[in-house]
Protein backbone atom coordinates (compact mmCIF):
# COMPACT_ATOMS: atom_id res chain seq x y z
CA UNK A 1 0.00 0.00 0.00
CA UNK A 2 1.95 2.76 -1.07
CA UNK A 3 0.70 6.08 1.19
CA UNK A 4 1.53 6.65 4.75
CA UNK A 5 -1.60 6.38 6.10
CA UNK A 6 -1.46 3.25 8.01
CA UNK A 7 -3.59 0.26 6.10
CA UNK A 8 -6.97 2.42 5.16
CA UNK A 9 -8.10 -0.81 3.48
CA UNK A 10 -11.54 0.66 1.73
CA UNK A 11 -10.22 3.90 -0.36
CA UNK A 12 -10.21 2.29 -3.54
CA UNK A 13 -13.78 0.79 -2.94
CA UNK A 14 -15.47 3.82 -2.28
CA UNK A 15 -14.02 4.95 -5.57
CA UNK A 16 -15.37 1.82 -7.46
CA UNK A 17 -18.86 2.67 -5.39
CA UNK A 18 -19.02 6.35 -7.13
CA UNK A 19 -17.76 4.63 -10.17
CA UNK A 20 -21.11 2.30 -10.37
CA UNK A 21 -23.28 4.47 -9.48
CA UNK A 22 -22.26 7.03 -12.31
CA UNK A 23 -21.96 4.46 -14.87
CA UNK A 24 -24.73 2.27 -14.70
CA UNK A 25 -28.18 3.00 -15.76
CA UNK A 26 -31.45 1.48 -14.05
CA UNK A 27 -31.79 -1.55 -16.38
CA UNK A 28 -28.21 -2.32 -16.11
CA UNK A 29 -27.17 -5.25 -14.41
CA UNK A 30 -23.94 -6.52 -14.12
CA UNK A 31 -20.97 -5.67 -12.86
CA UNK A 32 -17.52 -7.50 -13.57
CA UNK A 33 -15.03 -6.73 -10.87
CA UNK A 34 -11.57 -8.26 -11.37
CA UNK A 35 -8.94 -8.59 -8.80
CA UNK A 36 -10.49 -9.89 -5.09
CA UNK A 37 -8.83 -8.36 -2.37
CA UNK A 38 -10.47 -5.72 0.09
CA UNK A 39 -11.00 -3.32 -2.83
CA UNK A 40 -12.53 -5.49 -4.41
CA UNK A 41 -14.57 -7.54 -2.07
CA UNK A 42 -16.10 -4.23 -0.93
CA UNK A 43 -16.60 -3.09 -4.79
CA UNK A 44 -19.02 -6.14 -5.72
CA UNK A 45 -20.88 -6.14 -1.87
CA UNK A 46 -21.81 -2.79 -2.60
CA UNK A 47 -22.32 -2.97 -6.03
CA UNK A 48 -24.80 -6.24 -5.19
CA UNK A 49 -26.75 -3.97 -2.34
CA UNK A 50 -27.12 -1.04 -5.31
CA UNK A 51 -29.50 -4.40 -7.37
CA UNK A 52 -26.53 -5.09 -9.77
CA UNK A 53 -25.14 -8.63 -10.28
CA UNK A 54 -21.59 -8.81 -9.47
CA UNK A 55 -18.78 -11.48 -10.95
CA UNK A 56 -15.71 -11.40 -9.35
CA UNK A 57 -12.49 -12.93 -11.04
CA UNK A 58 -9.54 -13.45 -9.10
CA UNK A 59 -6.24 -15.08 -10.51
CA UNK A 60 -5.01 -16.61 -7.50
CA UNK A 61 -6.62 -19.45 -5.46
CA UNK A 62 -8.66 -17.44 -3.30
CA UNK A 63 -9.52 -13.68 -2.59
CA UNK A 64 -7.38 -11.63 0.05
CA UNK A 65 -4.03 -10.51 -2.13
CA UNK A 66 -2.09 -8.26 0.10
CA UNK A 67 -5.97 -7.41 2.07
CA UNK A 68 -5.01 -10.24 3.92
CA UNK A 69 -1.49 -9.18 4.72
CA UNK A 70 -2.51 -6.14 6.46
CA UNK A 71 -1.44 -6.27 10.47
CA UNK A 72 -2.05 -3.11 12.01
CA UNK A 73 -5.55 -1.65 11.12
CA UNK A 74 -7.96 0.87 9.71
CA UNK A 75 -7.62 4.19 10.42
CA UNK A 76 -11.26 6.44 11.61
CA UNK A 77 -12.43 8.79 13.07
CA UNK A 78 -16.05 9.15 15.01
CA UNK A 79 -16.09 5.38 14.92
CA UNK A 80 -18.03 3.47 18.22
CA UNK A 81 -14.90 2.53 19.69
CA UNK A 82 -13.46 5.78 19.23
CA UNK A 83 -16.48 6.97 21.45
CA UNK A 84 -16.54 4.49 23.92
CA UNK A 85 -13.10 4.74 24.83
CA UNK A 86 -13.17 8.52 24.96
CA UNK A 87 -10.65 9.22 22.51
CA UNK A 88 -11.05 13.18 21.45
CA UNK A 89 -10.85 13.59 17.41
CA UNK A 90 -12.39 14.96 14.37
CA UNK A 91 -12.50 14.69 10.85
CA UNK A 92 -10.27 17.78 10.70
CA UNK A 93 -7.23 16.37 12.42
CA UNK A 94 -7.63 13.85 10.51
CA UNK A 95 -7.55 15.21 6.89
CA UNK A 96 -4.66 17.61 8.44
CA UNK A 97 -2.55 14.29 9.30
CA UNK A 98 -2.88 12.99 6.05
CA UNK A 99 -2.20 16.07 4.50
CA UNK A 100 0.87 16.48 6.52
CA UNK A 101 2.35 12.73 5.72
CA UNK A 102 2.14 13.42 1.93
CA UNK A 103 4.18 16.17 1.57
CA UNK A 104 2.14 18.14 -0.87
CA UNK A 105 1.15 15.01 -2.82
CA UNK A 106 -2.27 14.32 -1.45
CA UNK A 107 -5.12 15.41 -3.33
CA UNK A 108 -7.14 16.95 -0.32
CA UNK A 109 -10.68 16.64 -1.84
CA UNK A 110 -10.11 13.00 -1.47
CA UNK A 111 -8.78 13.44 1.59
CA UNK A 112 -11.69 14.79 3.49
CA UNK A 113 -13.91 12.19 1.64
CA UNK A 114 -11.97 9.40 3.25
CA UNK A 115 -11.89 11.20 6.65
CA UNK A 116 -15.76 11.91 6.76
CA UNK A 117 -16.66 8.81 5.63
CA UNK A 118 -13.82 6.73 7.34
CA UNK A 119 -16.15 6.03 10.59
CA UNK A 120 -19.01 4.40 8.07
CA UNK A 121 -15.97 2.06 6.51
CA UNK A 122 -15.64 0.70 9.49
CA UNK A 123 -19.23 0.21 10.35
CA UNK A 124 -19.09 -1.65 6.96
CA UNK A 125 -16.65 -3.81 8.07
CA UNK A 126 -18.45 -4.57 11.59
CA UNK A 127 -21.71 -4.79 9.80
CA UNK A 128 -19.98 -7.87 8.33
CA UNK A 129 -18.97 -9.56 11.20
CA UNK A 130 -15.31 -8.03 12.04
CA UNK A 131 -14.72 -6.86 15.58
CA UNK A 132 -12.17 -3.74 15.49
CA UNK A 133 -12.36 -2.85 19.01
CA UNK A 134 -8.86 -1.92 19.47
CA UNK A 135 -7.98 1.16 19.23
CA UNK A 136 -3.65 2.15 18.75
CA UNK A 137 -2.15 5.58 18.16
CA UNK A 138 0.33 4.84 15.29
CA UNK A 139 2.81 6.89 13.44
CA UNK A 140 1.90 10.21 11.91
CA UNK A 141 -1.08 10.11 13.82
CA UNK A 142 -2.33 13.13 16.54
CA UNK A 143 -4.85 10.60 18.32
CA UNK A 144 -5.71 7.02 18.60
CA UNK A 145 -7.81 6.03 15.18
CA UNK A 146 -5.95 3.12 13.91
CA UNK A 147 -8.55 -0.39 14.80
CA UNK A 148 -7.82 -3.75 14.83
CA UNK A 149 -9.21 -6.60 16.79
CA UNK A 150 -8.40 -7.83 19.93
CA UNK A 151 -7.52 -11.56 19.76
CA UNK A 152 -10.21 -14.34 20.49
CA UNK A 153 -9.71 -16.37 23.92
CA UNK A 154 -10.75 -19.40 22.86
CA UNK A 155 -9.01 -19.54 19.28
CA UNK A 156 -5.87 -18.32 18.06
CA UNK A 157 -5.38 -14.55 16.73
CA UNK A 158 -5.69 -13.59 13.07
CA UNK A 159 -4.38 -10.46 11.48
CA UNK A 160 -6.89 -7.57 11.28
CA UNK A 161 -6.51 -8.29 7.49
CA UNK A 162 -7.21 -12.09 7.54
CA UNK A 163 -10.21 -11.10 9.61
CA UNK A 164 -11.23 -8.58 7.20
CA UNK A 165 -11.53 -11.13 3.96
CA UNK A 166 -12.56 -13.92 5.98
CA UNK A 167 -15.60 -12.31 6.94
CA UNK A 168 -16.28 -10.74 3.56
CA UNK A 169 -15.37 -13.73 1.37
CA UNK A 170 -18.32 -15.75 4.00
CA UNK A 171 -21.08 -12.99 3.29
CA UNK A 172 -19.94 -12.61 -0.67
CA UNK A 173 -20.43 -16.80 -0.14
CA UNK A 174 -23.56 -16.74 1.49
CA UNK A 175 -25.29 -14.68 -1.97
CA UNK A 176 -27.15 -16.75 -4.49
CA UNK A 177 -24.95 -17.53 -6.89
CA UNK A 178 -26.92 -15.90 -9.43
CA UNK A 179 -26.48 -12.61 -8.42
CA UNK A 180 -22.94 -13.21 -7.18
CA UNK A 181 -19.97 -14.94 -8.84
CA UNK A 182 -16.40 -15.80 -7.68
CA UNK A 183 -14.44 -16.94 -10.31
CA UNK A 184 -10.72 -18.74 -9.03
CA UNK A 185 -7.58 -19.06 -10.71
CA UNK A 186 -9.29 -16.18 -13.57
CA UNK A 187 -6.02 -14.44 -14.95
CA UNK A 188 -8.08 -11.20 -16.74
CA UNK A 189 -5.47 -11.01 -19.79
CA UNK A 190 -7.63 -8.13 -22.17
CA UNK A 191 -10.24 -5.30 -21.34
CA UNK A 192 -12.88 -5.51 -24.21
CA UNK A 193 -14.01 -2.07 -25.72
CA UNK A 194 -16.38 -0.91 -28.46
CA UNK A 195 -16.66 2.33 -29.88
CA UNK A 196 -19.56 4.82 -28.76
CA UNK A 197 -20.02 8.01 -29.92
CA UNK A 198 -16.01 8.42 -30.71
CA UNK A 199 -15.50 6.91 -27.33
CA UNK A 200 -13.60 3.39 -26.36
CA UNK A 201 -16.32 1.73 -23.80
CA UNK A 202 -14.75 -1.40 -21.71
CA UNK A 203 -17.77 -3.83 -22.30
CA UNK A 204 -16.14 -6.55 -20.50
CA UNK A 205 -13.14 -9.13 -20.27
CA UNK A 206 -11.53 -12.09 -21.32
CA UNK A 207 -9.68 -14.15 -18.84
CA UNK A 208 -8.06 -17.26 -18.78
CA UNK A 209 -9.02 -20.15 -16.85
CA UNK A 210 -6.89 -22.70 -14.97
CA UNK A 211 -7.13 -25.39 -17.83
CA UNK A 212 -5.04 -22.53 -20.22
CA UNK A 213 -8.62 -21.71 -22.17
CA UNK A 214 -9.87 -18.62 -22.69
CA UNK A 215 -12.91 -17.31 -21.91
CA UNK A 216 -15.18 -13.89 -22.39
CA UNK A 217 -17.12 -12.23 -20.08
CA UNK A 218 -19.41 -9.35 -20.76
CA UNK A 219 -20.88 -6.86 -18.68
CA UNK A 220 -22.38 -3.12 -18.20
CA UNK A 221 -19.12 -1.99 -16.15
CA UNK A 222 -15.84 -3.25 -15.25
CA UNK A 223 -13.89 -2.21 -11.73
CA UNK A 224 -10.01 -2.78 -11.41
CA UNK A 225 -9.10 -3.95 -8.61
CA UNK A 226 -6.41 -5.71 -9.03
CA UNK A 227 -3.83 -3.95 -6.64
CA UNK A 228 -0.04 -2.65 -7.12
CA UNK A 229 3.62 -3.89 -8.67
CA UNK A 230 5.69 -3.98 -5.59
CA UNK A 231 6.57 -7.51 -5.95
CA UNK A 232 7.76 -6.63 -10.14
CA UNK A 233 11.25 -5.93 -10.21
CA UNK A 234 10.90 -4.97 -13.60
CA UNK A 235 8.05 -2.35 -13.04
CA UNK A 236 9.82 -1.04 -9.76
CA UNK A 237 13.17 -0.37 -11.98
CA UNK A 238 10.87 1.80 -14.50
CA UNK A 239 8.54 3.68 -11.76
CA UNK A 240 10.28 3.64 -8.80
CA UNK A 241 13.99 3.11 -9.26
CA UNK A 242 15.36 4.63 -5.98
CA UNK A 243 13.44 1.51 -4.13
CA UNK A 244 13.96 -1.37 -6.52
CA UNK A 245 17.02 -3.01 -4.61
CA UNK A 246 14.97 -3.30 -1.18
CA UNK A 247 13.30 -6.44 -0.16
CA UNK A 248 9.24 -6.29 -0.28
CA UNK A 249 6.44 -7.24 1.81
CA UNK A 250 4.01 -8.20 -1.13
CA UNK A 251 3.28 -11.53 -2.41
CA UNK A 252 4.25 -12.59 -5.63
CA UNK A 253 0.67 -12.02 -7.01
CA UNK A 254 1.63 -7.74 -6.96
CA UNK A 255 2.94 -7.89 -10.51
CA UNK A 256 1.12 -4.59 -11.41
CA UNK A 257 -1.21 -6.37 -14.34
CA UNK A 258 -3.95 -4.53 -13.77
CA UNK A 259 -1.48 -1.19 -15.03
CA UNK A 260 -0.55 -3.63 -17.82
CA UNK A 261 -4.28 -4.19 -18.71
CA UNK A 262 -5.63 -0.44 -18.86
CA UNK A 263 -2.63 0.04 -21.30
CA UNK A 264 -3.88 0.10 -24.95
CA UNK A 265 -7.02 2.08 -23.76
CA UNK A 266 -3.89 5.10 -22.82
CA UNK A 267 -4.65 6.42 -19.02
CA UNK A 268 -3.55 8.92 -16.84
CA UNK A 269 -1.45 7.40 -14.41
CA UNK A 270 -0.58 9.21 -11.72
CA UNK A 271 2.05 9.03 -9.02
CA UNK A 272 3.42 6.19 -9.71
CA UNK A 273 7.16 6.39 -8.17
CA UNK A 274 4.94 6.49 -4.63
CA UNK A 275 5.79 3.32 -3.40
CA UNK A 276 5.40 3.17 0.07
CA UNK A 277 8.73 2.00 1.95
CA UNK A 278 7.81 0.26 5.58
CA UNK A 279 10.31 1.39 7.99
CA UNK A 280 10.11 -1.81 10.16
CA UNK A 281 10.02 -5.41 8.39
CA UNK A 282 11.48 -8.60 9.83
CA UNK A 283 14.62 -10.10 8.86
CA UNK A 284 16.46 -13.53 9.69
CA UNK A 285 19.45 -12.75 10.62
CA UNK A 286 20.50 -16.09 9.06
CA UNK A 287 19.26 -14.30 5.65
CA UNK A 288 19.97 -11.03 5.01
CA UNK A 289 19.36 -10.65 1.62
CA UNK A 290 16.36 -12.29 1.60
CA UNK A 291 13.55 -10.47 -1.28
CA UNK A 292 10.60 -11.50 0.95
CA UNK A 293 9.39 -10.41 4.05
CA UNK A 294 7.05 -10.42 6.86
CA UNK A 295 6.12 -7.13 7.90
CA UNK A 296 6.99 -5.72 11.51
CA UNK A 297 3.22 -4.17 12.24
CA UNK A 298 3.34 -0.36 12.78
CA UNK A 299 1.54 -1.65 16.10
CA UNK A 300 4.57 -2.72 17.66
CA UNK A 301 5.83 0.53 17.75
CA UNK A 302 2.27 2.09 18.53
CA UNK A 303 2.39 -0.42 21.00
CA UNK A 304 5.70 1.52 23.07
CA UNK A 305 8.31 -0.16 21.20
CA UNK A 306 11.20 1.76 20.59
CA UNK A 307 14.12 1.70 17.77
CA UNK A 308 17.97 1.45 18.75
CA UNK A 309 20.89 1.39 16.32
CA UNK A 310 23.72 -0.76 16.51
CA UNK A 311 25.26 1.28 18.81
CA UNK A 312 22.80 0.91 21.81
CA UNK A 313 21.21 4.06 20.77
CA UNK A 314 17.93 5.69 20.18
CA UNK A 315 18.05 8.00 17.21
CA UNK A 316 14.20 8.34 15.74
CA UNK A 317 10.62 9.08 17.23
CA UNK A 318 9.31 5.96 16.88
CA UNK A 319 5.79 7.56 16.32
CA UNK A 320 7.21 9.79 13.16
CA UNK A 321 5.85 8.93 9.66
CA UNK A 322 6.81 6.64 7.80
CA UNK A 323 9.19 8.17 5.55
CA UNK A 324 10.97 10.11 8.28
CA UNK A 325 11.53 7.02 10.52
CA UNK A 326 12.51 4.95 7.33
CA UNK A 327 15.61 7.97 6.42
CA UNK A 328 16.55 7.56 10.20
CA UNK A 329 17.03 4.04 10.01
CA UNK A 330 18.67 4.46 6.37
CA UNK A 331 21.05 6.85 8.28
CA UNK A 332 22.34 4.13 11.06
CA UNK A 333 23.61 1.92 8.33
CA UNK A 334 27.02 -0.09 9.57
CA UNK A 335 28.32 -1.94 6.61
CA UNK A 336 28.38 -1.08 2.90
CA UNK A 337 27.15 -4.57 2.02
CA UNK A 338 23.62 -5.87 2.92
CA UNK A 339 20.58 -3.73 4.12
CA UNK A 340 20.11 -1.17 6.62
CA UNK A 341 19.00 -2.55 9.97
CA UNK A 342 18.07 -1.13 13.47
CA UNK A 343 16.90 -3.18 16.37
CA UNK A 344 13.06 -2.99 17.93
CA UNK A 345 12.67 -3.87 21.57
CA UNK A 346 9.61 -4.43 23.61
CA UNK A 347 9.14 -4.22 27.11
CA UNK A 348 6.59 -6.35 28.99
CA UNK A 349 3.99 -3.93 29.33
CA UNK A 350 4.74 -2.87 25.22
CA UNK A 351 3.69 -6.67 24.70
CA UNK A 352 0.70 -6.35 26.81
CA UNK A 353 -0.48 -3.35 25.07
CA UNK A 354 0.44 -5.27 21.37
CA UNK A 355 -1.60 -8.01 22.93
CA UNK A 356 0.67 -11.45 23.84
CA UNK A 357 -1.34 -13.74 21.53
CA UNK A 358 0.02 -11.67 18.50
CA UNK A 359 3.34 -11.93 19.21
CA UNK A 360 3.16 -15.88 19.52
CA UNK A 361 2.99 -16.06 15.66
CA UNK A 362 6.48 -14.26 14.81
CA UNK A 363 7.81 -15.75 17.64
CA UNK A 364 7.44 -18.93 15.98
CA UNK A 365 8.50 -18.14 12.95
CA UNK A 366 11.83 -16.96 14.97
CA UNK A 367 11.48 -13.58 13.61
CA UNK A 368 11.08 -12.41 17.55
CA UNK A 369 13.16 -13.51 20.56
CA UNK A 370 12.58 -13.07 24.43
CA UNK A 371 15.29 -11.87 26.88
CA UNK A 372 14.42 -13.12 30.48
CA UNK A 373 17.43 -11.35 31.25
CA UNK A 374 16.61 -7.84 30.28
CA UNK A 375 18.45 -5.58 28.13
CA UNK A 376 21.90 -6.59 29.06
CA UNK A 377 21.23 -10.23 27.67
CA UNK A 378 19.98 -8.37 24.72
CA UNK A 379 23.05 -6.42 24.22
CA UNK A 380 24.90 -9.00 24.72
CA UNK A 381 23.62 -11.62 22.35
CA UNK A 382 24.22 -9.01 19.60
CA UNK A 383 27.49 -7.34 20.73
CA UNK A 384 26.04 -4.53 21.54
CA UNK A 385 28.00 -1.64 24.16
CA UNK A 386 25.73 -3.10 27.18
CA UNK A 387 26.18 0.18 29.41
CA UNK A 388 25.24 2.72 26.63
CA UNK A 389 22.14 0.08 25.69
CA UNK A 390 21.50 0.44 29.70
CA UNK A 391 21.99 4.48 29.14
CA UNK A 392 19.66 4.68 26.29
CA UNK A 393 17.05 2.92 28.11
CA UNK A 394 16.72 4.83 32.00
CA UNK A 395 17.35 7.72 29.40
CA UNK A 396 14.15 7.05 27.89
CA UNK A 397 12.16 5.80 30.79
CA UNK A 398 13.26 9.46 32.40
CA UNK A 399 11.89 11.44 28.70
CA UNK A 400 8.36 9.41 29.11
CA UNK A 401 8.03 10.43 32.71
CA UNK A 402 8.51 14.20 31.64
CA UNK A 403 6.65 13.80 28.35
CA UNK A 404 8.80 14.79 25.94
CA UNK A 405 12.27 13.76 24.02
CA UNK A 406 15.17 14.88 22.06
CA UNK A 407 13.02 13.75 18.52
CA UNK A 408 9.97 15.63 19.14
CA UNK A 409 8.43 12.54 20.83
CA UNK A 410 5.51 13.27 23.22
CA UNK A 411 3.64 9.97 23.14
CA UNK A 412 5.05 6.99 25.36
CA UNK A 413 2.43 4.18 25.47
CA UNK A 414 4.99 1.77 27.44
CA UNK A 415 7.43 1.95 30.49
CA UNK A 416 10.80 0.25 30.03
CA UNK A 417 12.65 -1.51 32.85
CA UNK A 418 16.23 -2.75 32.53
CA UNK A 419 15.95 -5.98 34.36
CA UNK A 420 12.49 -7.21 33.41
CA UNK A 421 12.83 -8.96 30.25
CA UNK A 422 12.22 -7.78 26.55
CA UNK A 423 11.69 -8.72 23.22
CA UNK A 424 14.17 -8.24 20.43
CA UNK A 425 13.78 -7.98 16.41
CA UNK A 426 16.08 -7.10 13.98
CA UNK A 427 14.26 -4.95 11.61
CA UNK A 428 15.09 -3.20 8.22
CA UNK A 429 13.01 -1.38 6.37
CA UNK A 430 11.16 -2.89 2.89
CA UNK A 431 8.58 -2.12 0.19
Amino acid sequence: MANHINFLLVVAAFGAYYYIQQSLQPTQKTVIVVGGGLAGASAAIEAHSEGSRVIILEKEKDLGGNSAKASSGINGVGSVAQKEKGVEDDVKKFVGDVVESGHGLADEQLVQILAEQSASAIQFLTSHGVNLDVLAQLGGHSSPRTHRPSPPKDKPPVNVGFAIMRALKEYIADLPEEEATVIKHAHVTQLLTDDKNGKKRVKGVVYKNQEGNDVEVKGDAVILTTGGYSFNTKMLEKFAPHVAHLSTTNGDFALGEGIDLAAPLSPSLRLMDQVQVHPTCFVDVNDLNSRRRFLAPEALRGSGGILLNHKGERFANELGLRDYVTKQIFQQQQEEEGPATAFLLLSEEAVEIFQRPNLKFYKFKKLVREFEGGVREFAEEFNLPVERVIESIVKYQKQKEEGQDEFGKKTFPASFNVDSPVHAMVIPPCI
